[in-house]
Parts: structure tokens; C-alpha cells; sequence
């Protein structure tokens, strides 16, 4: 898994496909005609959304006679619709756009949300203000203040401490660039670590090495960055121009190369499983403890940053006291039986373009649904336009 590599938008187009071809979505996605209401209720994910995007969802749900329901409705019931139209809208991360546009158009349409949040993420930010992410000047994330404001309509649950990859290997597949940096995330950047600590503000250097990378709820064991070659990499950067060496032919060629001189021969420690243990225990427990003394209210649901979880990290959620499991559209590892490594409820959840396969009028096609989805990631791919997302 390296989500920065530009091919990865290709493997989630094929993805899509993938899910699609073997059956895994419900039959109101992939049926060219549906009469009959969902049995189980149908949850939707987001990320960031803009105010025309989510109207014309928010328009498709009132005028076919959708309701909405949040993470204890849908515990309650059981993920059952029991003959009623109900679907649960899903957002992750606790974005700005939560503020400025999914607050105030749900009030308007008199619907709720469910949003997993990131309580280590939101305490690293500084400065205020409602603004779009990614523009330089305001936060990415909700403040504690501003979440708090819009419980009326939004259902705050877990996201983990911290939106968190790790490096499972020292094979180098990517470096830290203007590219990278500005088209992704801060909270989708990994946590560097430094004499033995990690640094969730990440401050990372030009040139900085981004090895195979895995969700630190996947299971895997962390190795650590060998930290003098992370700096030398730096320095090689910093040295020939910094940001503008990624302007010259062949930067991708150079930096491969001097990492490869600098690694010959080094050593790169991994964690032990007791160090894993203790690292995904404080993520999954502390987001809990944190949103529920900040929000005063009871967190039973936790989705897995990136919908990759482990049998494991999934009983660590149990005992610490989560009832509810948010995944993608399946989990990332063989289940097995029913209730074998838990007693967890697993959700899974579709992307919210699929929102427009529910049975109704206006209803999408899947062809067109998928043709907008490789238009989106291939013109992320290629000109760095739409959503990556």
C-alpha cells in the first residue's frame, strides 16, 4: 500500500471493478432494476465535499422519501431497514467542509450524519477559522469548539488517535516532494519518528524517504526510518535547491540512487509485537476517552482509517469498549466465522457516489456512475484536477 504513488489511482479504478465483479456490493448497486427497499440499511462514506455535491445527494434522498440515522439508530436496529427507506451518511476524518457545508445543509434538510474523527489530529492544529483545506491559511480539521456546535445534526464517533501509516519495510517507494504535499493530506502523511519518538506534526524535509506503508491498525509491524539516512536525504535535497530540484529531469532517478549508496549495508530496527501492541491499544482507546470527555457523550462506533483493520485490532475495539465496526465495502482480512475474534458489529460502508443507485426516481446508471469515477482519477492522475478520493 503506498497511496502516493500515482498508479494507486489506477488500482483503485481497478478496485472498484474488482468489487463489482465479485459480487460484493448489495443488489441495489448492481441491479438494473430495484422496487423493493434495501433489507440492510445502506451506509454511505464521505471525505471532503463541496456544497453543490452534496445537495444533489441531500435532494435525491428527500424527493425519494429517505431518512437518515446515526451510529446508536443503526446499532438499535440492528442494521435492519425493516421495510423502512433509512440510510446512514458517513464522514470521515472531521474535515472543515464539515462546518461550512454538511452542518448547515443538513439542518436545512432536516437529516443527521455520523463523523469519525481524529482527536490527536485536531489537538496538533493551530489557528482557527471555517475554511477550505489545503489553502494555506486555516485549519484542516473542525476544532473541539466547532464539532461541538453541530451535534445537533452530526453524530461524532471514533477515527482512531491518528490518521496513521507506518513503514513495513525498508524498501523505498516514493520521496517526500512539493507534489506530495500539496496534493495530500497533512493527516495522510506518515508520523515520523525521531530519538525514539513519534512526531504526529509532521515535519518532514524535501526528500524525505517514503517506504511501503500500511495502516498502524493493520497489524503489521513497524520498521523505523534509519534516521541518518533520513537526514542525509534531506540534506541531499536541501543542498541542490530544495523544493526546486524536483523541478529538474530525472529527480526520481537521483533520489533512488543516493538512497541506494546510503542503505547499502544499513540497518533498520522493527518494532517488537509488546511495541505494536501498546501503539495500536493507545490509538484505539485514547481517540474513545478523548472524544467522550470532550463531546460528553458515549463513543460506540470506530472506523478504521483507511478500512483496514486485523483480528486483532479489531479485539483491542472490543475491550475497549466499541460496539461497532466501520469498514469500506468489506473488511481487509478473512472474517472467518461469525463472532470468531469478536463480538464487534462490522458496518461496511459504500462510497457515496453510490448513493444514487438507491431505489428512486432519477436513479443512476452504474455505467455512468463507474465512467465518472475513472474520469475523476485519471484526471487526478494525469493533471492533478478532481478528487483523489
Amino acid at each position: 500500500m503506498n497511496i502516493f504513488e500515482k498508479r494507486n489511482q489506477l488500482a483503485e479504478v481497478y478496485a472498484e471493478w474488482y468489487n463489482y465483479r465479485n459480487r460484493l456490493y448489495p443488489d441495489f448497486v448492481t441491479s438494473s432494476r430495484v422496487s423493493s427497499i434495501p433489507e440492510y440499511i445502506p451506509v454511505f462514506s464521505f471525505h471532503n465535499v463541496t456544497n453543490d455535491d452534496l445537495l444533489l445527494k441531500l435532494n435525491y434522498l428527500m424527493q425519494n422519501g429517505y431518512s437518515t440515522i446515526n451510529s446508536d439508530e443503526y446499532a438499535y436496529l440492528n442494521g435492519k431497514s425493516n421495510g423502512e427507506r433509512l440510510v446512514m451518511l458517513t464522514f470521515d476524518d472531521g474535515l472543515v467542509s464539515l462546518c461550512n457545508v454538511v452542518a448547515p445543509l443538513l439542518r436545512a434538510y432536516q437529516m443527521c450524519a455520523v463523523a469519525f474523527v481524529i482527536p490527536g489530529e485536531i489537538d496538533q492544529e493551530e489557528g482557527g477559522g471555517v475554511v477550505e483545506p489545503n489553502n494555506g491559511d486555516g485549519r484542516l480539521l473542525c476544532s473541539w469548539e466547532q464539532l461541538e456546535a453541530m451535534k445537533d445534526v452530526i453524530d461524532i464517533q471514533s477515527h482512531s488517535m491518528y490518521h496513521w501509516l507506518i513503514f513495513e519495510s525498508s524498501i523505498v517507494s516514493s520521496f517526500f516532494s512539493p507534489q506530495i504535499k500539496s496534493k495530500f493530506q497533512k493527516i495522510d502523511w506518515p508520523i515520523p519518528r525521531r530519538n525514539g519518538i513519534d512526531h504526529p506534526e509532521r515535519d518532514i524535509g524535501f526528500g524525505w524517504p517514503i517506504y511501503k506503508t500500511n495502516s498502524r491498525l493493520s497489524g503489521s509491524l513497524r520498521v523505523y526510518e534509519n534516521a541518518e539516512i533520513t537526514e542525509a536525504m534531506m540534506s541531499y535535497v536541501e543542498e541542490r535547491g530544495g523544493a526546486d530540484f524536483f523541478n529538474s529531469p530525472g529527480w526520481e532517478k537521483a533520489l533512488n540512487s543516493e538512497h541506494t549508496r546510503l542503505a547499502h549495508g544499513a540497518k533498520f530496527e522493527t518494532e517488537t509485537p509488546d511495541q505494536r501492541l501498546a501503539s495500536v491499544t493507545h490509538c484505539i482507546d485514547a481517540s474513545k476517552q478523548v472524544i467522550e470527555e470532550k463531546m460528553k457523550k458515549e463513543v460506540k462506533g470506530f472506523c478504521f482509517p483507511f478500512g483496514i483493520g486485523s483480528p486483532e485490532t479489531e479485539a483491542i475495539a472490543q475491550k475497549g469498549g466499541y460496539s461497532l465496526a466501520y469498514y469500506g465495502v468489506r473488511p481487509n482480512f478473512n472474517t472467518g466465522k461469525a463472532g470468531e475474534f469478536t463480538t464487534l458489529r462490522r458496518v461496511t460502508r459504500l462510497k457515496d457516489d453510490y448513493l444514487f443507485r438507491l431505489p428512486g426516481e432519477n436513479r443512476k446508471s452504474l455505467m455512468k456512475i463507474f465512467y465518472e469515477k475513472a474520469e475523476r482519477r485519471v484526471a487526478n492522475l494525469l493533471y492533478d484536477k478532481g478528487n483523489i478520493r
